[in-house]
């Protein structure tokens, strides 16, 4: 996801120093108050951006054009890798575990229900982006807009700018390392279930949590606990449990009655807690 996240936020350092370039070239005037009213007091400057209002709307239409080409396919790429990794490894883990597995990877990333599942996948991302760049475009719009109007210092506009931009990278690392990191998990989840309705295997995930010095207690509690593929991805689908998550889930076999037939392993990882 870094890749991704970094191309992103590259992208915006540049749309960043094309609008502050445009604010630098703004003809303005320096006015200093002599009496008070509502909104100024004596001695206050305030600032005259000779601008007119077309020129004003031509800066904020192409300021949201650039926000509007932020490279959402790297994302959106990094996710269907993440994606294929993380069926890999169901594949690999499902051949160890039984004989009635049989499938080869190749086969796998040809069929047409993954195939289906990672263009759903890539609508999703596609979204989640659009959101992200509508939200800055009329963000930074709304900023440049009000400072134009209220004779805000150019220094603390650009200011506010370079502080909004800081924001929009951070959302733009966190939705990628959000997607890249569940649409890994996706992989592993959905075709331990498509091996469970259509083959008969029988397994269940063992979710993993990171166990670091962040990892949050209720992620810590679920270590080494057993879930449905269905119920994993319930879990994770609530609230804010997958943005910045780390824990991942592993395959076990289970028999008749939904017991794990290697007891041993599942209570060695549970007494990591």
């Amino acid at each position: 996801f870094r890749q991704a996240a970094a191309r992103v936020k590259r992208h915006m350092r540049g749309v960043r120093e094309w609008l502050l370039a445009e604010i630098d070239a703004m003809p303005m005037e320096s006015i200093e108050v002599n009496a008070d009213s509502g909104r100024y007091h004596v001695n206050d400057r305030i600032y005259e951006y000779q601008i007119s209002v077309p020129e004003l709307r031509r800066i904020i239409s192409e300021l949201q054009r650039r926000i509007g080409e932020v490279p959402d396919r790297a994302v959106i790429d990094a996710a269907v890798q993440a994606y294929q990794e993380g069926t890999g490894l169901a594949v690999e883990s499902l051949r160890g575990l039984t004989d009635q597995y049989n499938r080869e990877l190749v086969a796998v990333l040809k069929s047409q229900p993954w195939l289906r599942r990672v263009a759903l996948m890539e609508s999703r991302i596609f979204e989640a982006m659009e959101g992200f760049q509508g939200d800055a475009g009329r963000d930074l719009a709304r900023v440049l807009s009000q400072a134009v109007e209220t004779g805000q210092n150019p220094m603390d506009l650009k200011k506010t700018i370079r502080e909004r931009f800081r924001v929009s990278d951070t959302r733009a690392e966190r939705i990628a390392r959000t997607e890249v990191t569940s649409a890994y998990r996706r992989g592993r989840l959905d075709e331990a279930e498509d091996a469970r309705e259509r083959l008969g295997i029988r397994t269940m995930m063992m979710h993993m949590s990171a166990l670091s010095e962040t990892t949050r207690p209720e992620h810590a509690a679920r270590h080494g606990n057993l879930y449905t593929p269905q119920e994993a991805r319930d879990w994770w689908a609530e609230g804010a449990n997958q943005i910045n998550c780390r824990c991942s889930a592993v395959e076990v076999l289970v028999d008749d009655d939904g017991n794990p037939t290697t007891p041993a392993l599942v209570e060695r990882v549970r007494g990591m807690r």
